[in-house]
């Protein structure tokens, strides 16, 4: 893992959207997010875009489970995958809930 600070790369002042999760405990967890969401079908529904993803720090996906139902940006996500990179930044593969 880096030793960088990757806090500002996920600010809700730059490219960040907030998102939430309920913890371990049932307690809210927000945290800033980049959102990569999911676009129309292409060529009558043959090729389709990957599924939305959410970016976030390792350290905030701390809350998020393969249980969990965050909300990114207002829209409420079941999460169908979490993966670490290695580098401090976790990626959540998502479906509307």
């Amino acid at each position: 893992m880096f030793a960088e600070d990757l806090a500002p790369f996920f600010t809700t002042d730059g490219f960040a959207v907030t998102a939430s999760a309920l913890n371990g405990q049932g307690q809210a967890v927000t945290f800033g997010a980049i959102f990569d969401g999911a676009t129309e079908p292409h060529l009558a529904g043959i090729v389709s875009d990957p599924p939305p993803r959410a970016a976030c720090r390792r350290a905030a996906a701390a809350a998020v489970s393969t249980a969990s139902t965050p909300t990114v940006d207002g829209i409420a996500y079941t999460v169908a995958n979490i993966a670490h990179d290695g580098t401090g930044v976790t990626a959540l593969t998502l479906r509307e809930a």
